[in-house]
């Protein structure tokens, strides 16, 4: 077992938190939009839904996201 403990970082990351907010938000009116019977707006929550998750990746590149640790030589 190695000595040194890796904290995986639990998404701690303006990326994280801003893809799971807008994805939240999403489904939440895709739901009631849902309920509403109105299948319009249910395909665009659901494209908001992906855009997320691209925008979290998004945000990842530019630097906000969880910083890979350096490689260890050996």
């Amino acid at each position: 077992m190695p000595d040194e403990h890796i904290d995986p970082g639990h998404g701690n990351t303006v990326a994280a938190w801003t893809a799971v907010l807008v994805m939240l938000v999403s489904i939440g009116a895709g739901t009631v939009f849902f309920y509403l019977d109105q299948p319009l707006y249910v395909w665009i929550c659901a494209a908001v839904t992906a855009g997320g998750l691209v925008l979290g990746g998004l945000l990842k590149l530019v630097g906000l996201g969880k910083k890979r640790p350096a490689a260890k030589s050996e």
